[in-house]
């Protein structure tokens, strides 16, 4: 016996749908009784029927939900073809669009950036974030999560507002910083010439002490004014090939010199670690993170600089960077919030250390602009850290 229940409504066809369910299936067990089973029947269809305008309910409210949202959300399918948009999204790629559910993501985004974006978050199953302004003025952050049972769902966010107040804060940062930096360079300029005068000790020790911190002032503000400018996308990269191995080579007599004032062994791996980048740049990648790790170990401690080519889970290669210490290490808490500007893991044992607080900020954004990714490896508090550098695997004369 088959029964025919009419349990959803299918949006794009504007139909009931019919689906089927034999007796067996719908109240696991068989009837004897022709009598019972239609008294089943009834009683089982009723209850679907209560059940299917529950759902419509639940799906009318989530729908509502979704379309009072500022945010554009839409749902694809594993080829990127669009099931669902919401209002918002709607109004920014057309409601033909819309009514053209199914088309590839191609015709829904006409913008080689998000289809590159997708494309990738395809290939590598990683959340991908892209940034694409519109003709009509909106600039949307577009954000594609793949989902665990096949297909991607979009989130896109009209940036105008924040960026404005992006842009103020970067120009206060930067006109902040000059107008410090003048009277500053003043200050130093004075102290340098009165202590090759100075005779007395107290007297050569209060301005060397004057000396150190117009210096520690002047990293501080260089360090705002690359932040600013990184941030902004106004510090040009010149990309060109490079070997991350080669570069650590290069910057050894910057860090040599650190390591012998700080009394601290250096030991370093180097293998070829190819990748396309600005080497000034990744410069400052290295010597940021070896400072960090400079301020943060202890007199006769232990540092290792490592590069190497790493494949990742899916198959994806990836030029490696890899600096290890014996310091003080970074609990669990406080590995996320260690890459924002003026965070400090311990304020106590920071203000001892120096530093200006910028560094590791400015390491995130740098490899960011790399297509790379940064982060912090455990150990236990007091072990030590170990900081990883990926940018993507390049080997050859043109760019990727």
């Amino acid at each position: 016996m088959v029964a025919a229940f009419y349990l959803g409504r299918r949006r794009e066809e504007d139909r009931w749908q019919v689906l089927f369910f034999t007796v067996r299936q719908l109240l696991g067990r068989e009837l004897a009784d022709p009598e019972e089973g239609a008294d089943a029947l009834a009683q089982g269809w009723q209850a679907l029927k209560r059940e299917a305008e529950a759902q419509g309910d639940l799906l009318r409210r989530l729908e509502g939900t979704l379309d009072a949202l500022e945010e554009g959300i839409l749902l694809l399918d594993g080829e990127g073809r669009p099931l669902y948009m919401n209002r918002q999204a709607r109004l920014w790629w057309g409601e033909l669009q819309w009514r053209r559910l199914g088309a590839h993501h191609v015709e829904l985004f006409p913008y080689s950036a998000l289809n590159s974006a997708l494309s990738a978050s395809r290939r590598e199953g990683a959340l991908k974030e892209v940034i694409q302004p519109l003709p009509e003025g909106p600039i949307l952050e577009t954000r594609f999560l793949p989902l665990p049972e096949g297909g991607f769902l979009v989130v896109q966010q009209d940036i105008r507002e924040r960026r404005a107040v992006e842009r103020m804060r970067r120009e206060f940062v930067a006109n902040a910083s000059h107008e410090l930096r003048t009277p500053l360079m003043a200050i130093q300029g004075y102290a340098e010439g009165l202590l090759d005068q100075a005779e007395e000790e107290g007297e050569r020790r209060s301005l060397e002490r004057i000396l150190w911190n117009t210096q520690r002032m002047a990293r501080i503000i260089d360090d705002m004014l690359l932040l600013a400018r990184v941030e902004s996308f106004e510090q040009p990269f010149h990309m060109k090939p490079l070997d991350l191995a080669r570069l650590v080579e290069e910057e050894r007599p910057f860090y040599e010199d650190l390591f012998r004032q700080r009394g601290l062994t250096l030991a370093t791996q180097l293998e070829e670690a190819p990748c396309w980048g600005d080497p000034v740049q990744l410069g400052h990648v290295l010597r940021n993170l070896l400072s960090n790790a400079v301020q943060y170990t202890p007199e006769g401690g232990k540092v290792w600089i490592r590069t190497l080519v790493r494949e990742d889970e899916r198959g994806k290669l990836w030029a490696r960077l890899e600096v290890e210490d014996t310091g003080i290490g970074v609990p669990p808490e406080d590995r996320e919030k260690i890459f924002q500007r003026f965070y400090r893991v311990d304020r106590g044992r920071s203000r001892q250390a120096g530093g200006t607080g910028l560094g590791l900020a400015i390491v995130k954004h740098i490899v960011q602009r790399h297509d790379g990714r940064v982060w912090v490896e455990g150990r236990a508090e007091g072990q030590g850290s170990l900081f990883v550098v990926e940018i993507p695997f390049h080997k050859g004369p043109d760019g990727p």
